[in-house]
């Protein structure tokens, strides 16, 4: 088959009465905990490598502190691929979770695969260490270090160190959604867009020690939070904290977690 020159795959996620939480290729992409209806087309290229096979996992948990998923809720999930701009995208897989009236789940899962062609190959974690082989208080202690690098990057607006610790991220994820040179540099001019400058160094006590894709990936995580750092404000509101989402990989024994997603 000829491989398109630009592929866009898109997960198309609907759901309501429940959480979710998807998984690509065994790395957490998207994750909703909030009550009502949701429909949401997520960008997925930035967790496929290369063409081929590709796994899902569609989470579905109750929500709040409901011990069960309710009775009404609904869920499902289509991959779409649009190849080139301005083009109808096309329906790759479609997938429905059950009805749930009449049945008690404190969990489901619903798991499967979707073909996607892309024109290109990243490395990313592929032949990456397996993490959870390692102690995990030298992980957490590798990670709190990376954790206050980000908390000076960002409480500084630091645009070279920011850019020198994330460059291997920024390459595959010029790669993966086809970024110009143009786009490049936008990208890079915007890293601190968004974020408040005046925050407090990280509490590491709610962020927890997590793994991705068969432990090739690790970070901390907050509940109901992707994974990463969560900074807190100085002074002002919650919505004035962000979450710095970043996951890391060990190439060969002995070298740095680098980041990587």
């Amino acid at each position: 088959m000829q491989k398109p020159t630009e592929s866009f795959h898109e997960a198309e996620i609907k759901t309501s009465g429940c959480a979710v939480e998807l998984y690509i290729n065994g790395v957490l992409a998207f994750l909703n905990y909030e009550p009502g209806g949701m429909a949401v087309d997520w960008p997925v290229n930035e967790y496929i490598l290369e063409s081929g096979v590709q796994q899902f996992e569609l989470k579905l948990s109750p929500l709040g502190n409901d011990e069960f998923i309710m009775d009404k809720a609904r869920a499902g999930l289509n991959f779409y691929v649009q190849e080139g701009s301005n083009v109808p995208r096309n329906l790759l897989s479609e997938f429905k979770a059950p009805s749930f009236a009449d049945v008690k789940l404190p969990f489901f899962e619903l798991s499967g695969t979707f073909i996607a062609q892309v024109p290109y190959k990243l490395e990313g974690w592929k032949n990456s260490l397996d993490l959870r082989k390692e102690k995990p208080q030298n992980l957490i202690k590798e990670l709190t270090a990376l954790g206050d690098q980000f908390y000076k990057i960002y409480s500084k607006a630091d645009y070279s160190s920011y850019h020198q610790l994330n460059s291997e991220r920024e390459y595959e994820f010029s790669i993966a959604n086809y970024y110009s040179e143009e786009e490049k540099a936008m990208n890079k001019k915007m890293a601190f867009q968004g974020t408040n400058m005046y925050i407090k160094p990280l509490n590491y006590e709610n962020h927890k020690l997590v793994f991705y894709a068969d432990g090739r990936l690790v970070s901390f995580q907050v509940p109901m939070q992707p994974p990463g750092f969560m900074f807190e404000p100085i002074n002002g509101q919650e919505h004035d904290g962000f979450i710095v989402m970043a996951l890391f990989h060990r190439k060969k024994k002995n070298d740095r977690l680098t980041l990587i997603r």
